[in-house]
């Protein structure tokens, strides 16, 4: 059964602290002290997973590589539009305003993402991870396992999921953590 409180754990006789749900390398390090452990029956793989959920979605999206809308909800927090005002016009026979502006600058944007990254390795890749963390439910640990090493190996990789997470530098960080648990 997952294991939901965010109590520490006691192993090997360490204490080991639950992961911080907004930092992305305390999910990966207590995931693997959870692995190295073997008490991955206790990690809390769908709070995990919800949290790994979103930059993943992010990358995807800023990318254009959702859906449209999605898109637009994206680019409609982070573009101040009101630059484009000076672009309106409005006569007797010809009205453009804020929103038919808007509108073509971001379908435009849209069109050009789409075409400049759909394809592209990486990108399917994450777009298959995040399927999969979509229908996680009903999943067994085994295939939870797999699906988080193949998010740590995507960032890894190509080092875009995560903005300044270094696998390798966790990885030693957590091999030190294991040398001290063990008294090596």
């Amino acid at each position: 059964m997952e294991t939901l409180s965010p109590k520490p754990i006691k192993m090997m006789g360490v204490e080991i602290e639950p992961f911080d749900s907004y930092d992305y390398e305390s999910i990966i390090l207590n995931f693997w002290m959870h692995s190295v452990t073997n008490r991955m029956n206790e990690f809390r793989f769908l709070e995990a997973f919800k949290e790994l959920k979103q930059p993943i979605e992010y990358k995807l999206n800023e990318h254009g590589l959702i859906d449209y809308d999605s898109f637009v909800d994206n680019e409609e927090q982070l573009m101040d539009f009101s630059v484009l005002e000076q672009f309106t016009t409005s006569t007797n026979y010809l009205h453009i305003d804020l929103e038919d502006i808007k509108e073509a600058v971001l379908k435009c944007r849209y069109d050009k993402m789409l075409e400049a990254f759909k394809g592209m390795g990486a990108f399917e890749t994450l777009q298959e991870l995040l399927d999969r963390i979509e229908n996680i439910h009903g999943a067994t640990i085994q295939q939870k396992i797999e699906l988080f090493d193949e998010i740590i190996h995507a960032q890894h990789e190509t080092g875009e999921i995560f903005d300044d997470v270094d696998i390798d530098s966790l990885r030693e960080q957590a091999e030190e953590e294991i040398k001290e648990m063990l008294n090596l």
